[in-house]
Parts: structure tokens; sequence; C-alpha cells
């Protein structure tokens, strides 16, 4: 099994495979739990109140379904919840844009903050880079960047990304991406 510690993004337009790139990741990792705001993934469904039991497992692969409240609100309050109870564990952030409106951090910042002395990973994908906290690609050690065009996504990946990279990620092909090793 992989490092739990792993925070690995994708970044690209919709459709191009950023989801299936995280479920395929996910599958290296024996506790994992999956944001899961379009209900693209598959497994049990947890609420808040399951995950103290779930963590007591050696091995699990979960759902949570936000629907109660404002996603970014009922995002701080789940990795409120891991970032205080779990250890050895990998949170899948599909769609982050949604939870981190105007590059707000908010618990995802804290997140980061403790996730090594916890064991806690991140596998992220959006479609809006302009969105991100700093933070977080400041510690994500793996970037996938599918074809982009836009401008200010582009301008975001510019500090981490070379202008020769830059021209590659506006060249590819659906489907394809740029793995991009930033060290986090």
């Amino acid at each position: 099994m992989a490092d739990p510690r792993t925070i690995l993004g994708a970044v690209g337009n919709p459709g191009c495979g950023k989801s299936t790139l995280l479920r395929t990741a996910s599958q290296r990792f024996r506790r994992v739990i999956i944001w899961d705001v379009k209900g693209e993934y598959s497994g049990p469904i947890v609420t808040l109140d399951d995950l103290p039991k779930t963590f007591k497992k050696k091995a699990f692969r979960v759902r949570y379904r936000p629907g109660h409240g404002a996603l970014p609100h009922e995002c701080d309050a789940l990795l409120y919840v891991v970032r205080h109870l779990a250890t050895d564990v990998v949170i899948v952030l599909d769609e982050i844009f949604l939870v981190c409106p105007n590059r707000r951090e908010g618990e995802v910042g804290m997140l980061l903050r403790y996730a090594r002395e916890r064991r806690i990973g991140l596998l992220w994908a959006t479609q809006l880079p302009t969105h991100l906290p700093s933070v977080l690609l400041a510690v994500t050690k793996t970037l996938h960047v599918f074809h982009l065009h836009a401008t200010g996504s582009l301008q975001v990946l510019r500090q981490w990304l070379s202008p020769e990279q830059l021209e590659t990620v506006k060249a590819l092909p659906p489907h394809e991406s740029l793995t991009i090793n930033l060290g986090g």
C-alpha cells in the first residue's frame, strides 16, 4: 500500500479524466474517505456520526455525500472530524473548487498543517485552479494537469510549470495529462 501522506492533485476541464484519475489513485490506499458531491463514486455512505467507528477499522472505503448545508461548511465539518480523530487515512476531494470559494483556506488548510504527523493524505481535483488556496498547491507532491486553455488557469499554474510545460498543457489531447512532480 502507498504512503497515506500522499498529496496528489489534478487540474483540467470538465470530462477530461480527473475523477477517473482520483478513483484509480485512491485504490492504492487501505483507508479512504471520499467527498462525493455528485454521487460518482461507489461504496457505503457515512455520516459525520459514523466516522469515529469507521476510523477504528483497519481498512475502509467510504463516501460522504454532502447535502445538508453549504458545501464549504459541510466540507469543513468533515475535515475537522478527520483532522481530530483519524490517522493513516486518505481523503478524496473531487471538485475542490466548490469547497474553497475565493481561495478560502478553511479546514483544508488546517488539515494540511497536520497531515504529515497524523498520516493523512489528500487526493484532489478541480476545474478551476484560480479558486484554489495557495497552500494546497504549495504542499501537493504530484500534479496532473489535463488540457487547459483559459488564461486565468494558465496564469495560476505559471508559478509551478515552466513555459514549455504550459505550452504542452495547451496542446494536450483530451483525456491526457502532464504529470508534474512538485515535491510538496
